[in-house]
């Protein structure tokens, strides 16, 4: 029976009641009643349902979230039509938004901040190599995952209702769509919106969380604030100096000195622990007066409101920073439920252990394009000219010479996640002598499912001699790489194995001789170029944590007689195979736990059965992972998850006898 105060929407949904507002539409918690699932649908304000252009906004947010698949972005179920009801079905959400929880609780501990804000750049990141912008990124549309601890797996993005997809690196703004208090220079002052746009709003997020509010907010009006945003340094809050400049670096008013998505959150996961041991702050208050705004009368013409949040403006420079004292602690509760609050969204991979990584100069990593398939370089010089001026004058006035010191640069590389969950990260350093090298192998593993098995990488050779191994620091031994044992062959190539829970890392740390560049960011490109290109000769199912690249399945269609099993198998797919290849199944309706395969214990931590999800059609049962014919159908559609890997799926038919 209907509850009080709902109503139907299209022939699937109740709703049940309304959790929040927003200018476009409100969001209801809803009931799916085919399978009485509780979810969040977004219905477009009646008003709007003429305005094509708000529609088409609208309906947009739905396409675009179709093809955002990430753990800390909003799942999409279902767009519905309906008279005047124009609707989005998503997943439902139950810890609120991360602006509600702010509020709450004022401001967070660096320790916690980070790790939400990592959850946010993650979700960007991966919108960003897909070619979609946000665009209206701020805690509001930020959603919390109740009963969780607050950290990056708790995050999920929403509403990426103004999202555009990118063809180049910016997008002509025709009218700007946003919230000021979160909008870059560049949006403000020629209405251009790029990925760096999308930076610039998630380190307003980060400062927010830390101050307990953004930048430049503080007794002013939507235009000034955009005046601040254009013209002014963001005040320094007291957080450890590290943290600052990565703080800074996301808030540059050039948009070519902003790192890009993935490259931030590199940095912000690399903090030593000691950056993230700030306490949190009393709520900051906003500077008397801001440097860099003009004198009345001397501000640009273009800079005002177009009906609500639509600012225009000229581009202007900046000015100094102007620290803040150090006010005393206060540290937040924890999360709860915090219920009918915002919008709705989604979930996200564990916070990785920190490690000390140098931070790049703003610019260091160049413009704020999209991410590039292999991975992203972050280098930061250890200089020392200062110290060799002064020794080579010393030598000089006794008549001597001397050749300058060897300076080493250290590199760091982010890796891609690989379908089946794994994602690597390379750090190097130079050790105390020359010619040896720190190597730092960490693997990440997504939530979805833990990871066991070998991986592989290839050192590059210096003029025919491969570098040595003086120390492994690993739960696994580190072994050269045997065509015999392993499918492949290459002179440099070394392999461990991994075994790591959902959510969790593993690291090889190595201690190399024989690496004779002083470049190290150039030496890791070369060994993760090496590695790429000796993963795409190996045959078999070696390496399959790096190689896999998905599964399919087949299903045998039934004619029923009673309770019949409907035969289905799973397969491997691995690079470059058909579909008319020959190859075994990971398992198949009959298999049993103790028959599970090497390569599904691989896939799934070593649970193997158990770390399958399957779903069917309502006319098929699901047991364990058995699938049962329950009533006849033209196209029952069933769906396997193996571990992380996206889920395939095929039809059958169930005919009665």
């Amino acid at each position: 029976m209907p509850l009080p105060g709902s109503r139907g929407l299209g022939s699937r949904y109740e709703l049940l009641k309304q959790v929040g507002h927003g200018a476009m539409g409100d969001v209801w918690q809803a009931l799916d009643k085919t399978d009485n699932k509780v979810v969040a649908a977004k219905l477009l304000h009646r008003h709007f349902a003429t305005d094509t252009a708000v529609v088409g906004r609208f309906v947009q947010e739905r396409s675009i979230l179709m093809e955002l698949r990430h753990p800390n972005i909003v799942s999409v179920l279902d767009l519905v039509v309906e008279g005047q009801d124009l609707a989005i079905i998503m997943e439902f959400i139950d810890g609120g938004t991360l602006g509600a929880y702010r509020q709450q609780v004022g401001t967070l501990p660096a320790g916690v901040a980070v790790p939400v804000v990592c959850g946010v750049l993650s979700a960007v990141a991966f919108a960003h190599s897909k070619g979609v912008l946000h665009r209206d990124i701020k805690a509001d549309n930020v959603l919390l995952v109740g009963g969780q601890a607050l950290g990056e797996a708790s995050v999920r993005l929403t509403d990426f209702g103004i999202a555009r997809l990118t063809q180049d690196s910016s997008v002509k703004a025709t009218g700007l769509l946003g919230t000021p208090a979160y909008m870059s220079p560049e949006l403000l002052s020629a209405g251009l919106a790029g990925p760096a746009s999308d930076v610039y709003a998630v380190g307003v997020l980060l400062y927010e969380v830390l101050a307990g509010r953004t930048p430049f907010e503080g007794g002013a009006t939507a235009v000034a604030v955009g005046m601040r945003h254009v013209y002014s340094s963001p005040p320094k809050i007291p957080v450890d100096q590290q943290l600052w400049r990565v703080i800074e670096t996301m808030l540059a008013k050039d948009p070519e000195m902003r790192m890009n998505a993935a490259d931030t959150l590199a940095v912000l996961r690399a903090l030593p622990p000691t950056a993230l041991s700030t306490p949190a702050l009393p709520v900051q208050e906003p500077p008397p007066d801001w440097d860099g705004i003009p004198a009345p009368g001397q501000e640009p013409a273009g800079l005002r409101t177009t009906g609500g949040t639509e600012l225009t403006s000229t581009r202007v420079p900046t000015g100094p920073v102007t620290p803040k004292p150090q006010p005393p602690p206060v540290n937040p509760p924890p999360i709860a439920n915090l219920g009918d609050t915002g919008d709705i969204t989604t979930t996200r991979l564990a916070q990785p252990e920190p490690a000390v990584m140098p931070l790049p100069k703003p610019g260091a990593t160049g413009k704020s394009g999209k991410r590039t398939r292999n991975m992203v370089l972050i280098s930061a010089g250890v200089v020392l000219v200062v110290v060799a001026l002064v020794v080579g004058m010393l030598f000089l006035r006794r008549g001597q010479s001397t050749p300058p010191p060897v300076v080493y640069t250290a590199g760091h590389l982010i890796g891609d996640e690989a379908p089946t969950g794994l994602s690597l990260d390379y750090e190097a350093d130079n050790a105390t002598d020359p010619g040896n090298a720190v190597l730092t192998i960490t693997a990440h593993a997504n939530r979805l499912s833990g990871l066991t098995g070998d991986i592989l990488w290839a050192f590059p050779d210096d003029n025919g001699q491969c570098p040595t191994i003086v120390l492994a620091d690993s739960v696994y031994p580190v072994e050269p790489v045997l065509a015999s044992k392993d499918g492949v062959s290459t002179p440099c190539g070394r392999k461990t194995t991994v075994n790591i829970t959902p959510g969790g890392t593993q690291r090889i740390k190595l201690t190399l001789s024989g690496v004779t560049t002083q470049d190290l960011g150039a030496w890791l490109t070369q060994v993760q170029s090496l590695t790429d290109q000796v993963l795409r000769t190996v045959v078999g199912s070696d390496f399959a944590l790096q190689r896999l690249t998905g599964v399919r399945i087949t299903a045998t269609s039934v004619r029923m007689h009673g309770e019949t099993p409907v035969p289905y198998q799973v397969f491997p797919v691995w690079p470059g195979q058909t579909s008319t290849d020959q190859v075994d199944p990971l398992f198949t309706n009959d298999t049993l736990d103790y028959q599970a395969t090497d390569l599904l214990r691989s896939l799934t931590g070593g649970t193997g059965l158990k770390g399958v999800t399957i779903t069917a059609c309502t006319q098929a049962q699901v047991n364990g992972h058995r699938l049962i014919a329950l009533q006849p159908t033209t196209s029952c559609q069933v769906q396997v998850r193996v571990g992380a890997i996206d889920p395939a799926q095929t039809s059958f038919t169930i005919t009665m006898i």
